[in-house]
């Protein structure tokens, strides 16, 4: 799934564009927002793919373009694709060269144009997001070799002498020689460390018990043990909104 946040007032011309992304059905999860702290605590709690800031949003539109700039402060955000639309065709070449905008459009804009990109974003992005399900880490059992999707892997499990892998499937036991070669292929953003061995699959985790440390996965019956900067890291990566609402 592709995260897209929609930063922009009420009734602002760029929120015809929503109807494009809505179209794109339940393999994007569209933001949107009229406050910008609300806006950049969304930022905060999820990966973002897109952001498309109206700079109308604040009360006047030089503070917008402060928006954007605050954006950019915001770890893991200084590249993150944005298009900025705003009257302001003076920060134009602000916004490229020191706010590294993907897209500046003057409003009013061509709204064919902007749509196309935004497909053209979405099209890339799902791309991707596909591609990184359908990566493979190759282990090593006696003589043999198997290839696991790295979207099945719930978790790794790091011991002195061997690696757990917990899949959907099964659990693998591999020599602690085959780590370097497995996480040179699985996204570490992806697969924080929550404590001292464990590394978890942040698509699969179901709740946080803020009562035991713990947190319940997806597809697995064990609770585990989560660090408090484990903690910090898991929902810096997950939607936070939605958590409480899993099974």
């Amino acid at each position: 799934m592709i995260k897209i946040l929609m930063l922009m007032k009420q009734k602002s011309p760029v929120e015809k564009l929503e109807e494009i992304i809505i179209k794109r059905g339940d393999y994007v999860k569209l933001y949107k927002t009229s406050d910008a702290f609300e806006g950049m605590k969304i930022l905060k709690i999820n990966k973002i793919s897109l952001i498309i800031l109206d700079t109308s949003v604040a009360e006047n539109e030089t503070d917008g373009i402060r928006i954007a700039e605050g954006i950019r402060k915001i770890k893991g955000y200084s590249c993150t694709k944005m298009i900025i639309f705003s009257r302001l065709v003076d920060e134009s070449l602000y916004s490229y060269n020191h706010l590294h905008c993907f897209k500046f459009y003057e409003l009013p804009f061509d709204m064919k144009e902007a749509g196309k990109l935004i497909n053209d974003i979405m099209d890339y992005e799902t791309e991707r997001d596909i591609a990184e399900k359908e990566r493979m880490v190759f282990i090593r059992k006696g003589s043999s070799f198997y290839s696991i999707q790295t979207s099945e892997i719930i978790m790794i499990r790091c011991y002195s002498r061997y690696l757990e892998l917990v899949t959907r499937q099964k659990n693998w036991e591999i020599d602690i020689r085959q780590r370097k070669s497995i996480f040179e292929v699985i996204d570490e953003e992806n697969y924080p460390k929550i404590n001292r061995n464990e590394f978890v699959n942040v698509k699969y985790v179901s709740r946080i018990d803020e009562d035991d440390n713990s947190i319940s996965l997806r597809e697995s019956s064990e609770k585990v043990y989560i660090s408090k900067r484990g903690k910090r890291k898991i929902l810096s990566l997950i939607d936070i909104i939605n958590l409480n609402n899993r099974d």
